[in-house]
Protein backbone atom coordinates (compact mmCIF):
# COMPACT_ATOMS: atom_id res chain seq x y z
CA UNK A 1 0.00 0.00 0.00
CA UNK A 2 2.75 2.47 0.98
CA UNK A 3 4.60 1.66 -2.24
CA UNK A 4 1.47 2.48 -4.28
CA UNK A 5 0.98 5.75 -2.41
CA UNK A 6 4.57 6.76 -3.17
CA UNK A 7 4.12 5.84 -6.85
CA UNK A 8 0.92 7.89 -7.02
CA UNK A 9 2.68 10.89 -5.52
CA UNK A 10 5.87 10.67 -7.62
CA UNK A 11 4.64 9.27 -10.97
CA UNK A 12 1.13 10.78 -11.22
CA UNK A 13 1.88 12.78 -14.39
CA UNK A 14 3.27 9.73 -16.22
CA UNK A 15 -0.19 8.12 -16.52
CA UNK A 16 -3.72 9.33 -17.13
CA UNK A 17 -6.17 9.91 -14.24
CA UNK A 18 -8.29 7.01 -15.53
CA UNK A 19 -5.25 4.72 -15.50
CA UNK A 20 -4.73 5.50 -11.82
CA UNK A 21 -8.45 5.16 -11.03
CA UNK A 22 -8.73 1.69 -12.62
CA UNK A 23 -5.58 0.41 -10.94
CA UNK A 24 -6.37 -2.09 -8.17
CA UNK A 25 -5.28 0.01 -5.22
CA UNK A 26 -6.68 2.34 -2.58
CA UNK A 27 -7.79 5.20 -4.86
CA UNK A 28 -11.03 3.97 -6.44
CA UNK A 29 -12.34 2.43 -3.21
CA UNK A 30 -11.60 5.59 -1.21
CA UNK A 31 -13.25 7.82 -3.81
CA UNK A 32 -16.30 5.57 -4.18
CA UNK A 33 -16.85 5.39 -0.42
CA UNK A 34 -16.30 9.15 0.01
CA UNK A 35 -18.72 10.01 -2.79
CA UNK A 36 -21.44 7.69 -1.51
CA UNK A 37 -21.15 8.89 2.09
CA UNK A 38 -20.35 12.49 1.06
CA UNK A 39 -17.22 12.51 3.25
CA UNK A 40 -16.31 16.13 2.56
CA UNK A 41 -12.88 15.96 4.17
CA UNK A 42 -11.73 13.26 1.73
CA UNK A 43 -13.56 14.75 -1.26
CA UNK A 44 -11.92 18.14 -0.80
CA UNK A 45 -8.48 16.54 -0.48
CA UNK A 46 -9.10 14.42 -3.60
CA UNK A 47 -10.75 17.31 -5.44
CA UNK A 48 -8.02 17.86 -8.02
CA UNK A 49 -7.90 14.16 -8.89
CA UNK A 50 -11.71 14.04 -9.27
CA UNK A 51 -11.52 17.07 -11.54
CA UNK A 52 -8.82 15.41 -13.67
CA UNK A 53 -10.85 12.21 -14.18
CA UNK A 54 -14.01 14.16 -15.04
CA UNK A 55 -12.16 16.35 -17.52
CA UNK A 56 -10.60 13.33 -19.22
CA UNK A 57 -13.98 11.63 -19.57
CA UNK A 58 -15.58 14.80 -20.96
CA UNK A 59 -12.68 15.34 -23.38
CA UNK A 60 -12.98 11.81 -24.77
CA UNK A 61 -16.81 11.86 -24.75
CA UNK A 62 -17.09 13.43 -28.20
CA UNK A 63 -14.80 10.88 -29.86
CA UNK A 64 -16.59 7.70 -28.90
CA UNK A 65 -20.38 8.00 -28.97
CA UNK A 66 -20.95 8.08 -32.74
CA UNK A 67 -18.91 4.90 -33.32
CA UNK A 68 -20.61 2.78 -30.65
CA UNK A 69 -24.23 2.60 -31.78
CA UNK A 70 -26.50 0.84 -29.29
CA UNK A 71 -24.93 -0.97 -26.35
CA UNK A 72 -26.10 -2.47 -23.04
CA UNK A 73 -23.82 -2.42 -19.99
CA UNK A 74 -24.28 -3.84 -16.48
CA UNK A 75 -23.26 -3.35 -12.87
CA UNK A 76 -24.30 -5.07 -9.66
CA UNK A 77 -24.62 -2.76 -6.65
CA UNK A 78 -25.77 -3.50 -3.11
CA UNK A 79 -28.53 -1.12 -1.96
CA UNK A 80 -30.57 -0.86 1.18
CA UNK A 81 -34.32 -1.36 0.93
CA UNK A 82 -35.09 2.34 1.39
CA UNK A 83 -33.00 3.17 -1.71
CA UNK A 84 -34.85 0.47 -3.68
CA UNK A 85 -38.15 2.00 -2.58
CA UNK A 86 -36.96 5.42 -3.78
CA UNK A 87 -36.10 3.92 -7.18
CA UNK A 88 -39.62 2.46 -7.42
CA UNK A 89 -41.18 5.78 -6.46
CA UNK A 90 -39.09 7.63 -9.06
CA UNK A 91 -39.73 5.43 -12.07
CA UNK A 92 -39.73 7.50 -15.28
CA UNK A 93 -37.67 10.17 -13.51
CA UNK A 94 -33.95 10.83 -13.37
CA UNK A 95 -31.17 9.61 -11.08
CA UNK A 96 -27.42 9.86 -10.58
CA UNK A 97 -25.05 7.45 -8.83
CA UNK A 98 -23.08 10.33 -7.34
CA UNK A 99 -19.82 8.46 -8.12
CA UNK A 100 -17.82 7.16 -11.06
CA UNK A 101 -19.59 4.02 -12.29
CA UNK A 102 -17.53 1.20 -13.80
CA UNK A 103 -19.75 -1.15 -15.88
CA UNK A 104 -19.26 -4.21 -18.04
CA UNK A 105 -20.78 -5.44 -21.30
CA UNK A 106 -20.68 -8.98 -19.90
CA UNK A 107 -24.25 -9.56 -18.69
CA UNK A 108 -23.54 -13.08 -17.42
CA UNK A 109 -20.68 -11.82 -15.26
CA UNK A 110 -22.85 -9.10 -13.71
CA UNK A 111 -25.67 -11.59 -12.97
CA UNK A 112 -23.14 -14.02 -11.46
CA UNK A 113 -21.85 -11.27 -9.16
CA UNK A 114 -25.39 -10.39 -8.01
CA UNK A 115 -26.27 -14.06 -7.47
CA UNK A 116 -23.20 -14.56 -5.29
CA UNK A 117 -24.05 -11.63 -2.99
CA UNK A 118 -25.53 -12.83 0.29
CA UNK A 119 -28.95 -11.20 0.65
CA UNK A 120 -29.84 -9.43 3.87
CA UNK A 121 -33.21 -8.23 5.10
CA UNK A 122 -32.17 -4.60 4.54
CA UNK A 123 -29.27 -4.88 2.03
CA UNK A 124 -30.01 -6.43 -1.38
CA UNK A 125 -28.08 -6.81 -4.65
CA UNK A 126 -29.48 -4.76 -7.54
CA UNK A 127 -28.56 -5.42 -11.17
CA UNK A 128 -28.42 -2.19 -13.18
CA UNK A 129 -28.78 -2.47 -16.95
CA UNK A 130 -27.87 0.72 -18.80
CA UNK A 131 -28.70 1.22 -22.47
CA UNK A 132 -26.27 3.45 -24.37
CA UNK A 133 -27.24 4.91 -27.71
CA UNK A 134 -25.52 7.38 -30.00
CA UNK A 135 -28.17 9.99 -29.18
CA UNK A 136 -27.12 10.05 -25.51
CA UNK A 137 -26.57 13.66 -24.45
CA UNK A 138 -23.58 15.28 -22.76
CA UNK A 139 -25.45 14.89 -19.46
CA UNK A 140 -24.42 11.20 -19.43
CA UNK A 141 -20.66 11.33 -20.14
CA UNK A 142 -18.90 7.95 -20.43
CA UNK A 143 -15.92 6.34 -22.14
CA UNK A 144 -14.87 2.89 -23.32
CA UNK A 145 -11.76 2.11 -21.32
CA UNK A 146 -9.76 0.06 -23.86
CA UNK A 147 -6.07 0.91 -23.52
CA UNK A 148 -6.86 3.78 -21.10
CA UNK A 149 -7.30 1.26 -18.30
CA UNK A 150 -4.53 -0.03 -16.06
CA UNK A 151 -5.84 -3.57 -16.65
CA UNK A 152 -5.95 -4.73 -20.29
CA UNK A 153 -8.74 -7.19 -19.34
CA UNK A 154 -11.14 -4.26 -18.89
CA UNK A 155 -11.41 -3.56 -22.61
CA UNK A 156 -15.14 -4.30 -22.40
CA UNK A 157 -15.64 -1.94 -19.49
CA UNK A 158 -17.45 1.39 -19.71
CA UNK A 159 -16.74 4.15 -17.19
CA UNK A 160 -19.45 6.73 -16.51
CA UNK A 161 -18.52 10.09 -15.01
CA UNK A 162 -19.73 11.06 -11.54
CA UNK A 163 -21.87 13.74 -13.24
CA UNK A 164 -23.79 11.24 -15.40
CA UNK A 165 -27.59 11.41 -15.22
CA UNK A 166 -29.82 8.47 -16.15
CA UNK A 167 -33.51 7.94 -16.86
CA UNK A 168 -35.20 5.17 -14.79
CA UNK A 169 -37.13 3.12 -17.37
CA UNK A 170 -38.15 0.03 -15.42
CA UNK A 171 -37.63 -1.71 -12.05
CA UNK A 172 -38.72 -5.23 -11.12
CA UNK A 173 -37.41 -8.56 -9.86
CA UNK A 174 -36.05 -10.88 -12.58
CA UNK A 175 -36.31 -14.67 -12.87
CA UNK A 176 -33.45 -15.11 -10.40
CA UNK A 177 -35.43 -13.06 -7.83
CA UNK A 178 -32.89 -10.24 -8.08
CA UNK A 179 -33.96 -6.63 -8.39
CA UNK A 180 -33.17 -5.36 -11.89
CA UNK A 181 -33.26 -1.67 -12.84
CA UNK A 182 -33.24 -0.63 -16.48
CA UNK A 183 -31.69 2.78 -17.14
CA UNK A 184 -31.11 4.81 -20.27
CA UNK A 185 -28.67 7.60 -20.84
CA UNK A 186 -30.35 10.99 -21.01
CA UNK A 187 -31.41 12.12 -24.45
CA UNK A 188 -30.84 15.52 -25.99
CA UNK A 189 -34.62 15.77 -26.35
CA UNK A 190 -35.32 15.31 -22.61
CA UNK A 191 -37.00 18.70 -22.07
CA UNK A 192 -37.91 18.00 -18.42
CA UNK A 193 -34.25 17.27 -17.59
CA UNK A 194 -33.19 20.39 -19.46
CA UNK A 195 -35.61 22.51 -17.42
CA UNK A 196 -34.37 20.96 -14.16
CA UNK A 197 -30.71 21.59 -15.04
CA UNK A 198 -31.53 25.17 -16.03
CA UNK A 199 -33.17 25.77 -12.63
CA UNK A 200 -30.14 24.29 -10.82
CA UNK A 201 -27.80 26.47 -12.88
CA UNK A 202 -29.86 29.57 -12.08
CA UNK A 203 -29.64 28.80 -8.35
CA UNK A 204 -25.87 28.27 -8.39
CA UNK A 205 -24.56 30.45 -11.23
CA UNK A 206 -22.90 32.94 -8.88
CA UNK A 207 -20.97 30.23 -7.04
CA UNK A 208 -17.68 28.55 -7.92
CA UNK A 209 -15.81 25.47 -6.78
CA UNK A 210 -16.97 23.80 -3.56
CA UNK A 211 -19.38 26.67 -2.87
CA UNK A 212 -21.28 25.68 -6.02
CA UNK A 213 -21.70 22.15 -4.63
CA UNK A 214 -22.79 23.51 -1.26
CA UNK A 215 -25.37 25.78 -2.85
CA UNK A 216 -26.67 22.87 -4.91
CA UNK A 217 -26.98 20.70 -1.80
CA UNK A 218 -28.96 23.40 0.00
CA UNK A 219 -31.29 23.88 -2.97
CA UNK A 220 -31.95 20.11 -2.97
CA UNK A 221 -32.73 20.04 0.76
CA UNK A 222 -29.44 18.36 1.74
CA UNK A 223 -28.69 20.79 4.56
CA UNK A 224 -26.77 18.30 6.74
CA UNK A 225 -24.37 17.42 3.94
CA UNK A 226 -23.96 21.07 3.03
CA UNK A 227 -23.18 21.86 6.67
CA UNK A 228 -20.51 19.14 6.72
CA UNK A 229 -18.97 20.58 3.54
CA UNK A 230 -18.84 24.14 4.87
CA UNK A 231 -17.41 23.06 8.23
CA UNK A 232 -14.57 21.24 6.47
CA UNK A 233 -13.98 24.28 4.25
CA UNK A 234 -13.84 26.44 7.38
CA UNK A 235 -11.23 24.16 8.97
CA UNK A 236 -9.12 24.22 5.80
CA UNK A 237 -9.35 27.97 5.13
CA UNK A 238 -6.20 29.98 5.79
CA UNK A 239 -6.60 32.07 8.94
CA UNK A 240 -5.53 35.17 7.01
CA UNK A 241 -8.41 34.82 4.54
CA UNK A 242 -10.87 36.78 6.70
CA UNK A 243 -13.28 37.38 3.83
CA UNK A 244 -13.77 33.65 3.25
CA UNK A 245 -14.03 32.90 6.98
CA UNK A 246 -16.72 35.58 7.37
CA UNK A 247 -18.60 34.11 4.43
CA UNK A 248 -18.46 30.57 5.84
CA UNK A 249 -19.63 31.69 9.29
CA UNK A 250 -22.61 33.40 7.67
CA UNK A 251 -23.53 30.34 5.59
CA UNK A 252 -23.26 28.00 8.58
CA UNK A 253 -25.28 30.42 10.71
CA UNK A 254 -28.03 30.50 8.10
CA UNK A 255 -28.10 26.69 7.84
CA UNK A 256 -28.52 26.40 11.61
CA UNK A 257 -31.19 29.14 11.61
CA UNK A 258 -33.21 27.37 8.91
CA UNK A 259 -32.93 24.15 10.91
CA UNK A 260 -34.29 25.80 14.05
CA UNK A 261 -30.95 25.44 15.92
CA UNK A 262 -30.95 29.07 17.02
CA UNK A 263 -28.31 28.77 19.75
CA UNK A 264 -25.77 27.24 17.34
CA UNK A 265 -26.70 29.79 14.67
CA UNK A 266 -26.05 32.68 17.07
CA UNK A 267 -22.58 31.23 17.77
CA UNK A 268 -21.63 31.44 14.07
CA UNK A 269 -22.99 34.97 13.64
CA UNK A 270 -21.25 36.20 16.79
CA UNK A 271 -17.94 34.80 15.52
CA UNK A 272 -18.60 36.57 12.22
CA UNK A 273 -19.29 39.84 14.06
CA UNK A 274 -16.04 39.58 16.06
CA UNK A 275 -14.00 39.42 12.84
CA UNK A 276 -15.97 42.20 11.13
CA UNK A 277 -15.50 44.53 14.10
CA UNK A 278 -11.73 44.07 13.83
CA UNK A 279 -11.33 44.45 10.08
CA UNK A 280 -14.23 46.65 8.89
CA UNK A 281 -15.06 50.32 9.60
CA UNK A 282 -17.48 50.79 12.53
CA UNK A 283 -20.23 52.11 10.25
CA UNK A 284 -20.25 49.35 7.62
CA UNK A 285 -23.41 47.82 6.15
CA UNK A 286 -22.08 44.26 6.62
CA UNK A 287 -21.71 44.88 10.37
CA UNK A 288 -25.29 46.16 10.48
CA UNK A 289 -26.49 43.05 8.65
CA UNK A 290 -24.76 40.80 11.19
CA UNK A 291 -26.30 42.71 14.10
CA UNK A 292 -29.71 42.23 12.46
CA UNK A 293 -29.16 38.48 12.09
CA UNK A 294 -28.10 38.18 15.73
CA UNK A 295 -31.13 40.22 16.79
CA UNK A 296 -33.50 37.89 14.93
CA UNK A 297 -31.88 34.87 16.58
CA UNK A 298 -32.08 36.37 20.08
CA UNK A 299 -35.73 37.13 19.44
CA UNK A 300 -36.38 33.51 18.40
CA UNK A 301 -34.59 32.35 21.56
CA UNK A 302 -36.72 34.61 23.77
CA UNK A 303 -33.77 36.86 24.73
CA UNK A 304 -35.74 39.98 23.95
CA UNK A 305 -33.59 42.68 25.58
CA UNK A 306 -30.49 41.39 23.76
CA UNK A 307 -32.49 41.19 20.54
CA UNK A 308 -33.64 44.81 20.86
CA UNK A 309 -30.10 46.00 21.56
CA UNK A 310 -28.74 44.22 18.46
CA UNK A 311 -31.43 45.70 16.21
CA UNK A 312 -30.84 49.17 17.63
CA UNK A 313 -27.12 48.85 16.83
CA UNK A 314 -28.00 47.80 13.29
CA UNK A 315 -30.33 50.80 12.95
CA UNK A 316 -27.66 53.21 14.19
CA UNK A 317 -25.23 52.03 11.49
CA UNK A 318 -27.84 51.97 8.73
CA UNK A 319 -28.91 55.54 9.42
CA UNK A 320 -25.30 56.58 8.78
CA UNK A 321 -24.76 54.63 5.55
CA UNK A 322 -28.17 54.21 3.87
CA UNK A 323 -30.68 56.61 2.29
CA UNK A 324 -33.87 57.14 4.33
CA UNK A 325 -36.07 54.95 2.08
CA UNK A 326 -33.69 52.00 1.76
CA UNK A 327 -35.40 48.55 2.07
CA UNK A 328 -32.79 47.41 4.64
CA UNK A 329 -33.95 50.20 6.95
CA UNK A 330 -37.50 48.90 6.59
CA UNK A 331 -36.33 45.42 7.65
CA UNK A 332 -34.69 46.82 10.77
CA UNK A 333 -37.74 48.92 11.68
CA UNK A 334 -39.86 45.80 11.30
CA UNK A 335 -37.48 43.75 13.45
CA UNK A 336 -37.57 46.38 16.21
CA UNK A 337 -41.35 46.38 15.99
CA UNK A 338 -41.48 42.60 16.34
CA UNK A 339 -39.29 42.60 19.46
CA UNK A 340 -41.37 45.38 21.05
CA UNK A 341 -44.51 43.38 20.36
CA UNK A 342 -43.02 40.33 22.08
CA UNK A 343 -42.09 42.57 25.02
CA UNK A 344 -45.69 43.78 25.21
CA UNK A 345 -44.94 47.32 23.98
CA UNK A 346 -47.74 47.28 21.39
CA UNK A 347 -48.00 51.00 20.49
CA UNK A 348 -44.21 51.18 20.02
CA UNK A 349 -44.27 47.99 17.98
CA UNK A 350 -46.99 49.30 15.70
CA UNK A 351 -45.20 52.61 15.11
CA UNK A 352 -41.99 50.86 13.95
CA UNK A 353 -43.92 48.37 11.81
CA UNK A 354 -45.78 51.23 10.09
CA UNK A 355 -42.46 52.98 9.39
CA UNK A 356 -41.29 49.79 7.66
CA UNK A 357 -44.53 49.54 5.68
CA UNK A 358 -44.31 53.17 4.53
CA UNK A 359 -40.84 52.56 3.06
CA UNK A 360 -41.71 49.27 1.39
CA UNK A 361 -44.93 50.52 -0.17
CA UNK A 362 -42.87 53.27 -1.81
CA UNK A 363 -39.94 51.22 -3.11
CA UNK A 364 -41.16 47.65 -3.61
CA UNK A 365 -43.54 45.98 -6.10
CA UNK A 366 -47.01 45.28 -4.73
CA UNK A 367 -46.38 41.49 -4.61
CA UNK A 368 -42.94 41.63 -2.95
CA UNK A 369 -42.40 39.11 -0.09
CA UNK A 370 -41.14 41.85 2.24
CA UNK A 371 -44.52 43.56 1.96
CA UNK A 372 -46.20 40.28 2.86
CA UNK A 373 -43.99 40.12 5.95
CA UNK A 374 -44.90 43.71 6.90
CA UNK A 375 -48.60 42.93 6.67
CA UNK A 376 -48.14 39.74 8.70
CA UNK A 377 -46.25 41.46 11.51
CA UNK A 378 -48.74 44.31 11.76
CA UNK A 379 -51.52 41.72 11.91
CA UNK A 380 -49.76 39.94 14.76
CA UNK A 381 -49.53 43.17 16.73
CA UNK A 382 -53.22 43.97 16.19
CA UNK A 383 -54.05 40.41 17.33
CA UNK A 384 -52.03 40.95 20.51
CA UNK A 385 -53.96 44.18 21.09
CA UNK A 386 -57.25 42.29 20.74
CA UNK A 387 -58.22 43.89 17.39
CA UNK A 388 -59.01 40.70 15.46
CA UNK A 389 -60.75 42.30 12.46
CA UNK A 390 -57.75 44.52 11.68
CA UNK A 391 -55.46 41.54 12.16
CA UNK A 392 -57.47 39.39 9.73
CA UNK A 393 -57.51 42.19 7.15
CA UNK A 394 -53.70 42.43 7.11
CA UNK A 395 -53.25 38.66 7.13
CA UNK A 396 -55.43 38.28 4.06
CA UNK A 397 -53.09 40.73 2.29
CA UNK A 398 -50.17 38.55 3.34
CA UNK A 399 -51.89 35.40 2.10
CA UNK A 400 -52.76 36.99 -1.24
CA UNK A 401 -49.10 37.84 -1.94
CA UNK A 402 -47.64 34.55 -0.69
CA UNK A 403 -50.06 32.32 -2.62
CA UNK A 404 -49.06 34.27 -5.72
CA UNK A 405 -45.26 34.06 -5.34
CA UNK A 406 -44.44 31.05 -3.12
CA UNK A 407 -44.57 27.30 -3.83
CA UNK A 408 -47.59 25.54 -2.36
CA UNK A 409 -45.44 23.69 0.21
CA UNK A 410 -43.60 26.76 1.52
CA UNK A 411 -43.11 26.84 5.31
CA UNK A 412 -43.66 30.61 5.13
CA UNK A 413 -47.11 30.02 3.67
CA UNK A 414 -47.76 27.45 6.39
CA UNK A 415 -46.99 30.08 9.04
CA UNK A 416 -49.51 32.43 7.44
CA UNK A 417 -52.17 29.71 7.45
CA UNK A 418 -51.38 29.17 11.15
CA UNK A 419 -51.82 32.88 11.85
CA UNK A 420 -55.13 33.10 9.97
CA UNK A 421 -56.35 30.06 11.86
CA UNK A 422 -55.46 31.82 15.09
CA UNK A 423 -57.60 34.83 14.21
CA UNK A 424 -60.60 32.64 13.39
CA UNK A 425 -60.05 30.80 16.66
CA UNK A 426 -60.11 34.08 18.60
CA UNK A 427 -63.36 34.91 16.80
CA UNK A 428 -64.79 31.51 17.88
CA UNK A 429 -65.00 30.35 14.26
CA UNK A 430 -63.44 26.95 15.00
CA UNK A 431 -64.31 25.26 11.72
CA UNK A 432 -62.47 27.96 9.76
CA UNK A 433 -59.60 27.82 12.27
CA UNK A 434 -59.24 24.05 11.89
CA UNK A 435 -59.25 24.37 8.09
CA UNK A 436 -56.25 26.71 8.08
CA UNK A 437 -54.38 24.86 10.85
CA UNK A 438 -54.66 21.60 8.93
CA UNK A 439 -53.35 23.29 5.76
CA UNK A 440 -50.37 24.47 7.81
CA UNK A 441 -49.81 21.02 9.33
CA UNK A 442 -49.88 19.33 5.92
CA UNK A 443 -47.03 21.60 4.77
CA UNK A 444 -44.98 21.56 7.96
CA UNK A 445 -44.96 17.78 8.39
CA UNK A 446 -43.70 17.58 4.81
CA UNK A 447 -40.92 20.19 4.88
CA UNK A 448 -39.75 20.44 8.52
CA UNK A 449 -37.87 17.92 10.63
CA UNK A 450 -39.84 16.31 13.45
CA UNK A 451 -38.40 18.54 16.22
CA UNK A 452 -38.55 21.89 14.40
CA UNK A 453 -39.96 24.69 16.62
CA UNK A 454 -42.36 25.87 13.89
CA UNK A 455 -44.01 22.44 13.84
CA UNK A 456 -44.74 22.80 17.55
CA UNK A 457 -46.73 25.96 16.84
CA UNK A 458 -49.02 24.12 14.44
CA UNK A 459 -49.52 21.27 16.93
CA UNK A 460 -50.36 23.80 19.63
CA UNK A 461 -52.86 25.57 17.37
CA UNK A 462 -54.67 22.37 16.48
CA UNK A 463 -54.71 21.55 20.19
CA UNK A 464 -56.45 24.90 20.77
CA UNK A 465 -59.24 23.99 18.38
CA UNK A 466 -59.65 20.54 19.96
CA UNK A 467 -59.80 22.21 23.37
CA UNK A 468 -62.51 24.66 22.35
CA UNK A 469 -64.71 21.90 20.94
CA UNK A 470 -64.12 19.99 24.23
CA UNK A 471 -62.17 17.12 22.67
CA UNK A 472 -59.80 17.11 25.65
CA UNK A 473 -57.99 13.86 24.88
CA UNK A 474 -56.98 15.09 21.40
CA UNK A 475 -56.13 18.53 22.77
CA UNK A 476 -53.73 17.05 25.35
CA UNK A 477 -52.12 14.87 22.67
CA UNK A 478 -51.32 17.89 20.45
CA UNK A 479 -50.26 20.08 23.39
CA UNK A 480 -47.85 17.43 24.66
CA UNK A 481 -46.36 17.08 21.15
CA UNK A 482 -45.73 20.83 21.12
CA UNK A 483 -44.24 20.75 24.63
CA UNK A 484 -41.83 17.90 23.78
CA UNK A 485 -40.56 19.64 20.64
CA UNK A 486 -39.97 22.90 22.48
CA UNK A 487 -38.15 21.24 25.35
CA UNK A 488 -35.81 19.57 22.83
CA UNK A 489 -35.25 22.38 20.34
CA UNK A 490 -35.51 25.63 22.35
CA UNK A 491 -33.34 27.02 25.16
CA UNK A 492 -34.44 26.30 28.77
CA UNK A 493 -37.31 28.46 30.11
CA UNK A 494 -38.29 29.68 26.65
CA UNK A 495 -41.61 31.59 26.59
CA UNK A 496 -43.06 29.16 24.02
CA UNK A 497 -42.35 26.24 26.34
CA UNK A 498 -44.16 28.13 29.11
CA UNK A 499 -47.10 28.58 26.72
CA UNK A 500 -47.25 24.82 26.19
CA UNK A 501 -47.42 24.25 29.96
CA UNK A 502 -50.26 26.78 30.25
CA UNK A 503 -52.17 25.08 27.42
CA UNK A 504 -51.88 21.70 29.14
CA UNK A 505 -52.89 23.20 32.49
CA UNK A 506 -55.99 24.71 30.91
CA UNK A 507 -57.18 21.32 29.69
CA UNK A 508 -56.65 19.71 33.09
CA UNK A 509 -58.50 22.61 34.73
CA UNK A 510 -61.51 22.06 32.47
CA UNK A 511 -61.32 18.34 33.30
CA UNK A 512 -61.46 19.46 36.98
CA UNK A 513 -58.08 17.94 37.75
CA UNK A 514 -57.12 21.10 39.62
CA UNK A 515 -53.93 19.91 41.31
CA UNK A 516 -52.45 18.80 37.98
CA UNK A 517 -53.49 22.07 36.33
CA UNK A 518 -51.91 24.06 39.16
CA UNK A 519 -48.60 22.21 38.73
CA UNK A 520 -48.41 23.13 35.03
CA UNK A 521 -49.39 26.78 35.66
CA UNK A 522 -46.75 27.18 38.37
CA UNK A 523 -44.08 25.66 36.10
CA UNK A 524 -45.08 28.10 33.37
CA UNK A 525 -44.95 31.09 35.73
CA UNK A 526 -41.47 30.10 36.87
CA UNK A 527 -40.23 29.98 33.25
CA UNK A 528 -41.82 33.34 32.44
CA UNK A 529 -40.23 35.05 35.45
CA UNK A 530 -36.84 33.94 34.07
CA UNK A 531 -37.36 34.73 30.39
CA UNK A 532 -39.78 37.70 30.25
CA UNK A 533 -39.75 41.29 31.54
CA UNK A 534 -41.51 41.67 34.91
CA UNK A 535 -44.44 43.56 33.33
CA UNK A 536 -44.91 41.39 30.21
CA UNK A 537 -48.57 40.93 29.20
CA UNK A 538 -48.18 37.13 28.97
CA UNK A 539 -47.85 37.17 32.76
CA UNK A 540 -51.34 38.62 32.95
CA UNK A 541 -52.84 35.48 31.43
CA UNK A 542 -50.81 33.16 33.67
CA UNK A 543 -51.95 35.01 36.81
CA UNK A 544 -55.52 34.80 35.52
CA UNK A 545 -55.23 31.00 35.20
CA UNK A 546 -53.72 30.67 38.67
CA UNK A 547 -56.45 32.85 40.13
CA UNK A 548 -59.11 30.83 38.37
CA UNK A 549 -57.89 27.47 39.76
CA UNK A 550 -57.75 28.81 43.31
CA UNK A 551 -61.22 30.36 42.94
CA UNK A 552 -62.68 27.07 41.69
CA UNK A 553 -61.18 25.24 44.70
CA UNK A 554 -62.60 27.78 47.14
CA UNK A 555 -59.32 29.54 47.96
CA UNK A 556 -60.70 33.04 47.42
CA UNK A 557 -57.95 35.04 49.12
CA UNK A 558 -55.23 33.35 47.04
CA UNK A 559 -57.31 33.80 43.90
CA UNK A 560 -57.73 37.50 44.65
CA UNK A 561 -53.96 37.88 45.11
CA UNK A 562 -53.24 36.41 41.66
CA UNK A 563 -56.00 38.44 39.96
CA UNK A 564 -54.66 41.66 41.47
CA UNK A 565 -51.12 40.86 40.33
CA UNK A 566 -52.44 40.27 36.82
CA UNK A 567 -54.37 43.55 36.91
CA UNK A 568 -51.30 45.50 38.08
CA UNK A 569 -49.26 44.21 35.12
CA UNK A 570 -52.12 44.69 32.69
CA UNK A 571 -52.49 48.35 33.67
CA UNK A 572 -48.89 48.86 32.49
CA UNK A 573 -48.80 46.61 29.43
CA UNK A 574 -52.34 46.33 28.01
CA UNK A 575 -54.89 48.80 26.69
CA UNK A 576 -57.49 49.68 29.31
CA UNK A 577 -60.30 48.21 27.19
CA UNK A 578 -58.49 44.92 26.56
CA UNK A 579 -60.65 41.80 27.09
CA UNK A 580 -58.36 40.46 29.80
CA UNK A 581 -58.60 43.70 31.78
CA UNK A 582 -62.39 43.50 31.75
CA UNK A 583 -62.36 39.87 32.92
CA UNK A 584 -59.89 40.63 35.72
CA UNK A 585 -61.96 43.52 37.06
CA UNK A 586 -65.13 41.40 36.97
CA UNK A 587 -63.42 38.51 38.78
CA UNK A 588 -61.94 40.78 41.45
CA UNK A 589 -65.36 42.35 42.08
CA UNK A 590 -66.95 38.90 42.31
CA UNK A 591 -64.40 37.66 44.89
CA UNK A 592 -64.66 40.81 46.96
CA UNK A 593 -68.39 40.10 47.29
CA UNK A 594 -67.65 36.51 48.32
CA UNK A 595 -65.23 37.72 50.97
Amino acid sequence: MLKTVNEFEQDYDEHSPIWWYTRECFISSIITRALRTMDMRILIKMGLFLRDISKQVEKLQEKKSNSLGSLDVYQCIRLNTSDINKLQQNKDKFMSFNTFLLTTTDQELAIKVCSSVQQHIEILPVLFQIKIEHVTSKNTPFIVLNELSYDYKSRKDILFSMTSIFHISHIAKNQENIWQVQLTGTNVNDTSLGAFIEIMNMQTWKEKGWHKLGKLMLSMGEAERAEQLYKVLLEMTDNDDKKEIIRLYEILGNIKYQNGSYDEASHFFERKLQIEQKFLPPYHSDVASTYSSIGVLYSKMGKLEKALLSHQKALEIQKHVLPPNHPDLAITYDNIGTVNRKMGNYPTALSFQQLALQINEKVLPSNHPDLALNYNNIATTYKSMGNQLEALSFLQKTRQIEEMILPSDSSTLAATYDNIGGIYQDMNQYENAAFFYEKALEINEKVLHSNHPELSITYSNIGNVKYHIRDYVSALSFYHKARRIRQISLPPNHPLTADAYIDIGTVYQDMRQFSVALTFYEEALQMQHISLPHDHPDLVLTYMHLGSVHYMTGKYSTALMYYERGLDIGEVSLPDNHKRMKILRQNIALIEKEL
